[in-house]
Parts: C-alpha cells; sequence; structure tokens
C-alpha cells in the first residue's frame, strides 16, 4: 500500500481506521521499547532488522519500524519468503519473536476471541452494581473558554449540498477553544438540522452569511468563496476551503487585493504526516464510489451476473480511466456490485 498518492488513505478511510491513531515512522519508533507486543500484519522490508544493523545489506539505511524493540513480536505471515527487496528477514529469528503463520484475518480474529473469552473468565460473568455502574459512568466534558469563533456559511454553488463541518466535529473544535457560529440552513440540504449543532453548547445561528463573516475568526466553506465574500474578509480572519486550482481571474485578482487569509485544502500534499487534513482525498473516494452508483443507475441492465428459469444474465463490463483515489474506488465499487472491471 501507499505506492501511489492516497491508496493508504483510501485503505484507512475503507477500514474505518481513525487518523488520530496513524503515526509517523520517528514518532513510534521512539516508544516501540515501552510497548508488550508489537503486530506485524504482512509486512517485511519495512520491519527487517537489516536496515539499521547490517551495512552490507542492500535495504540498509532505508526507514524501518523497529518492531524488535518491543518486549515481544508476533509476525502473521503466510510463508518465510522474502519481501520486495528480496532480502532474507532476520526479524524471523530473534528470541522475542513469534510467527504465526496462515490467513491473517483468521489468525487474528482466533486471537481476538481468545483475548475475549480470557477477560470473560477474569471477571467471572459477574453482573457490575449500581455503585460500579455509577463510578462508571462519564463525567460531562469540560471545555476551555471560547477565545475564537469559527464561522459555517451556507454554500450558495447550484447543486452543491455539502456542508464544511457536521455536528459530530463540534466537540472537537470546543476542546481547541472554539465557539461556532452557523448561518442558519447551513446544513440542511446534507442532513443536519441546526437543533443538531446547537446541542453541543457554544454554538449560535446567525440569519445570514454576512453577519457569520463580520463576526468569525475563522471562516469554512467547502467550494471557492464567492467574490462578496472574498470582499468583506478582514485582516484579522482567515478563510478555509476546497478550491478549485483554475479559478477565475476575477476571483484570483480578488483574492490577491483581500485583506484576509486564504487557505486552499486541495493543495495539502498527499503524505502521511499530512492526511488528517487531506480532505481531497476523501472526496475523491466518495466521487468514485457515486460515480459508479450513477452510472448503474442510468444503465438499464443487471451489474452482476444472473441465472433464472428463463436463461442467464452476464454481468455488466466497467471500464475505469486512471487509477488514482477515485479510480481505485470505482473500481472497488464496480467490484463489489458483481460487474467484470477493467482498469
Amino acid at each position: 500500500a501507499g505506492r501511489h498518492p492516497g491508496h493508504m488513505n483510501v485503505l484507512l478511510a475503507e477500514a474505518d481506521v481513525p487518523y488520530d491513531i496513524v503515526k509517523e515512522m520517528e514518532d513510534i519508533n521512539a516508544d516501540l521499547p515501552q510497548y508488550d507486543v508489537s503486530i506485524v500484519v504482512g509486512a517485511n522490508d519495512i520491519v527487517n532488522p537489516a536496515t539499521q544493523d547490517d551495512v552490507t545489506s542492500p535495504i540498509y539505511g532505508m526507514p524501518a519500524i523497529e518492531v524488535w524493540r518491543c518486549k515481544a513480536c508476533v509476525v502473521l505471515k503466510r510463508s518465510m519468503a522474502t519481501g520486495y527487496s528480496g532480502v532474507d528477514n532476520p526479524l524471523f529469528y530473534r528470541d522475542n519473536v513469534r510467527m504465526l503463520f496462515g490467513d491473517a484475518k483468521t489468525s487474528l480474529d482466533s486471537v481476538y476471541n481468545s483475548l475475549a473469552e480470557n477477560e470473560e473468565s477474569i471477571r467471572g460473568g459477574a453482573e457490575a452494581s449500581p455503585e460500579d455502574r455509577c463510578r462508571g459512568a462519564p463525567e460531562p466534558e469540560v471545555y476551555p473558554p471560547a477565545s475564537k469563533v469559527l464561522g459555517v456559511i451556507r454554500e450558495r454553488r447550484a447543486g452543491e449540498r455539502r456542508v464544511s463541518i457536521a455536528p459530530s466535529v463540534v466537540p472537537a473544535l470546543r476542546r481547541h477553544g472554539f465557539s461556532v457560529l452557523l448561518e442558519a440552513g447551513a446544513g440542511t440540504a446534507a442532513g443536519f438540522a441546526d437543533d443538531e449543532y446547537l446541542r453541543h453548547g457554544e454554538v449560535r445561528v446567525a440569519e445570514s452569511a454576512n453577519e457569520v463573516l463580520l463576526q468569525a475568526d475563522v471562516v469554512l466553506k467547502v467550494n471557492e468563496p464567492m467574490l462578496d465574500e472574498v470582499q468583506m474578509l478582514r485582516s484579522c480572519q482567515t478563510m478555509v476551503g476546497i478550491w478549485s486550482m483554475h479559478a477565475s481571474q476575477d476571483l484570483l485578482e480578488a483574492l490577491r487585493q483581500s485583506q484576509g487569509s486564504f487557505i486552499n485544502m486541495a493543495l495539502i500534499p498527499r503524505i502521511s504526516r499530512a492526511q488528517k487534513l487531506d480532505a481531497l482525498t476523501s472526496m475523491a473516494n466518495i466521487a468514485g464510489y457515486k460515480g459508479v452508483i450513477d452510472a448503474f443507475n442510468r444503465l438499464p441492465r443487471f451489474s452482476r451476473s444472473s441465472v433464472t428459469a428463463c436463461g442467464a444474465v452476464p454481468p455488466a463490463k466497467v471500464f475505469v480511466i486512471g487509477a488514482g483515489v477515485a479510480g481505485l474506488s470505482a473500481i472497488a465499487t464496480a467490484h463489489a456490485l458483481g460487474a467484470k472491471v477493467f482498469a
């Protein structure tokens, strides 16, 4: 994974892995000696000690995740075969390493079930007392005082249904010292009523976009700003959005003359360190999925093969041009629908 920009981001999104637990190598290696066990699923060269210890190795000096520094390491693989580099991995023979061969999912499911059974036996199946349940009840979260106002305005482009933040994001913003000023109806087209934002507290509803632009320190949008929005921004304000890199000359000139600051999320590089900000990959993933769904909605035939008493229907053939983030998502969606996919 990761041999093309955005691949890893797609895999993480499909597996519902939150970005805040995905770390850079340099963030991980220093802490590994404190861990009881590391679990390696399929990786080889990137966890090879020869990258650090063997100056004669062709992969010496390559960055690696130093899993061998944990108290124990479990490696899940199908065989002892080498990785892409063709270099043997001495990790597999270390005293603190155990090899677990076979299908990784089956193996991990077995480990998980064993842990669950062990946890149940430790608890003895005893029901928690009312006092224990009270002690375990979460305390209401206390947020820091708001020092900045974050504004959310309704998208004015025809056909646009998205909104820059969902109600579930409000608590995270409050933890960072933001209050939220929401234009009335900003999230309605996306399926979020104003009340869903208000339930988190420190959220106010403004009657117009102008009111938001006058009061907010940071303004969030999905699409590129309108000319009048740019002209209203003051020097102390910042606007953030996902904008086309081929904006009109009038807009570019207005941005140049504006006193405000602008951050275009479409220009953030697709690297692991910046993946929390990679909104473009998320949108491309959705676009690939939606493109296939819309295509089959218009195609007058089944996507998958079907065998009935009246005869057989062959699967549809789908040709995907491009294998970037959107293309990979389209390929996966068409394949899941039973189509025969070419790319």
